[in-house]
């Protein structure tokens, strides 16, 4: 169960389609919640029709009238929730615009397991869970209060939720051990690390011919302020058209657009060569990325989950067969200290520093070749849904046991 939709969920769909091929009847829930994504989806649907898809809350392309009326009444819920900041009742209304919804599809269902993979599904699959007396696990792939602001509202209601429901699950699973250790020392919890990683048949032929420009690739969800994306633009803009060209893809306003173009605009002369694709969906992402020399994990340490966790990106790019270019949040030093053979690292926001590793890059062609196979090896040895799948499978086999 998510909020999301599927093509924004790569954990949750890797799971889904792992428990259908092992022979389980899988019903996914989820809600709308991007309009790239819905057109994504239904490639997904169509090509994964074993799993039942069942959208909950209304879209505003073909159940306009419900996704109007849940989105209306989710602002209402969220505002009384502001004046009760101490309610469990009132922070998981806040927290799921289709709670109702979700609630009674769930429940519907008589599933023998539920799976909670956000935290506005966590309380919906608990109260279910506790209703008809089955396990369910929460996948928590983010520090959920840790990506606001202690004190604020939004803190307050995450605690409150992980606080009261993740006890009460049987399996915790989590994507980083620096999140894991969070919720050990926060509530004594232990949990399951599962990275984001993905199958070895994803695995595409490194390029190998390396020649300027150095082709540096990023994507995500969305394309937007703030992502370290400003300082990169700032730090090539120091070398010659040609060294390097950039690719971008994401979901992309044209607002968002003309102030990145603007950053490598001087006297109406484009500094850097800046593309943009759209997004894809998430099987398409590998072939895409191949294509180029290195990704760009530049996480800058906005809030305490971006400096605890391991992004897609990092895993997508080592199945990709290319380089990576870290920014070092906790997480990604952590990281790269373990595997410093496959990229190079740099302190968010320093462009000084991210420079000098851009003249690194250029000089020594044979190590950005040496580093992209290295980091497909890494990928095929160690960071594979394979290996994921095996850890998670012998845990779920001792819920079913237990149950």
């Amino acid at each position: 169960m998510a909020l999301g939709q599927p093509s924004t969920n790569p954990r949750l769909l890797k799971e889904a389609l792992w428990f259908s091929e092992n022979g389980c009847e899988v019903f996914v829930l989820y809600c709308f919640w991007s309009k790239w994504s819905y057109h994504t989806d239904k490639k997904i649907v169509a090509q994964n029709s074993s799993i039942k898809w069942i959208e909950i809350g209304g879209n505003p392309f073909t159940k306009k009238l419900v996704y109007l009326f849940t989105r209306c009444r989710f602002k209402l819920l969220r505002l009384i929730a502001s004046r009760f900041p101490t309610s469990l009742f009132w922070a998981e209304r806040s927290m799921c615009r289709c709670f109702n919804e979700l609630f009674r599809t769930a429940i519907s269902i008589h599933a023998s397991l539920y799976i909670a993979h956000n935290l506005g599904a966590l309380p919906v699959v608990g109260k279910i869970a506790s209703i008809v007396k089955k396990p369910f696990v929460f996948d928590a792939e983010d520090f959920h209060r840790g990506q606001s602001a202690s004190r604020s509202l939004s803190f307050s209601q995450a605690s409150l939720i992980e606080s009261y429901w993740m006890p009460k699950a049987r399996l915790i699973t989590t994507a980083s051990p620096f999140i894991t250790e969070q919720y050990r020392h926060l509530l004594g919890l232990e949990s399951l690390i599962i990275n984001n990683v993905f199958c070895i048949n994803n695995s595409l032929a490194i390029n190998t011919h390396i020649k300027t420009p150095v082709k540096l690739f990023w994507f995500s969800q969305t394309i937007g302020k703030g992502r370290g994306i400003e300082d990169l633009l700032v730090g090539l803009k120091k070398f010659p058209l040609g060294s390097f060209s950039i690719t971008l893809m994401g979901d992309l306003s044209k607002e968002m657009e003309n102030y990145l173009r603007g950053i490598v605009l001087e006297k109406n002369d484009e500094k850097v060569d800046l593309s943009f694709l759209t997004p894809v969906e998430p099987d398409k992402i590998f072939e895409i990325a191949a294509n180029y020399d290195i990704g760009l994990a530049i996480e800058p340490q906005i809030n305490e989950n971006n400096d605890l966790i391991f992004t897609n990106k990092l895993f997508t790019y080592l199945s990709s067969g290319i380089a990576i270019l870290f920014t070092s949040t906790s997480a990604q030093k952590h990281f790269f200290n373990e595997h410093s053979n496959i990229g190079w690292i740099y302190p968010s926001g320093d462009i000084d520093s991210l420079v000098l590793v851009l003249k690194q890059i250029l000089r020594h062609p044979g190590e950005l070749l040496s580093y992209k196979h290295n980091s497909r090896q890494l990928a095929a040895k160690v960071y594979n849904w394979e290996t994921e799948q095996a850890k998670l499978m012998n845990h779920m086999n001792l819920i079913n046991s237990n149950a």
